[in-house]
């Protein structure tokens, strides 16, 4: 198996492109997940951030070491939810920054 190029999912996340956030990608959202496992502290800002992920499945397509990622989200969001608030308001203002971002749509546009 080739080795893993980890930041490929960068290029290809939506929610990256709008917010040009690392932590919004699986690389941080695996980093966060590490972090969680570990019985590090994650701030409530760390947890909201791990919900703007909009499960589009590009990151689990790049994925060179096939992982399962969409199964790791769910997971990692469970748990955020058990120790913190669901960021709703964050959540519906992340969307429509993503609704409003024009580079978005014209990603959308070259997949389809």
């Amino acid at each position: 198996m080739p080795a893993a190029k980890c930041g490929n999912c960068i290029a290809v996340c939506p929610a990256y492109l709008v917010t040009q956030n690392e932590a919004l990608t699986a690389k941080g959202k695996i980093a966060l997940a590490k972090k969680l496992l570990a019985g590090q502290k994650v701030t409530k800002e760390e947890a909201a951030i791990a919900f703007m992920c909009m499960h589009c499945k590009a990151c689990e397509e790049i994925c060179q070491t096939n992982l399962e990622l969409m199964n790791l989200w769910d997971a990692l969001e469970k748990r955020l939810k058990e120790q913190f608030e669901f960021p709703e308001a964050q959540i519906q203002d992340f969307l429509k920054k993503v609704d409003d971002t024009k580079e978005y749509w014209d990603m959308v546009e070259r997949n389809n």
